[in-house]
């Protein structure tokens, strides 16, 4: 199976960025619906064509995501085993009670940052 990611920036004047090379998605714009994965079926002669295959994932962000994001968030899905490591359990953590000042009444005694 081949993984492909494109990303697209869409600025509020219809203009774009892509890090894709645009002569394989074709000319990215903003003036119209949103539609993903598929061709214009309903124009006889369009050059707009569908994908050829399976739409896995589609993020839609309302900030730009910067190209560090991008790229963690592709090592993450195309080879997550080389993005983290797992190792074994280390040690728990030792926590005291509350003394019973603090634990009786609304906000009873004073806390002075020592119990």
């Amino acid at each position: 199976m081949k993984y492909a990611r494109v990303s697209s920036v869409f600025k509020d004047d219809g203009s774009s960025e892509d890090n894709a090379d645009s002569s394989s998605v074709g000319t990215l714009v903003n003036d119209g619906d949103l539609i993903l994965g598929k061709g214009d079926v309903n124009t006889p002669g369009s050059s707009l064509k569908g994908v050829i295959g399976d739409l896995d994932e589609m993020e839609i962000h309302s900030v730009a995501l910067s190209q560090d994001w991008i790229q963690i968030d592709y090592n993450n899905q195309s080879s997550p085993s080389t993005f983290y490591s797992v190792s074994d359990e280390q040690g728990g953590v030792t926590a005291r009670p509350l003394p019973q000042r603090v634990l009786s009444g609304p906000f009873a005694g004073p806390f002075n940052g020592v119990f």
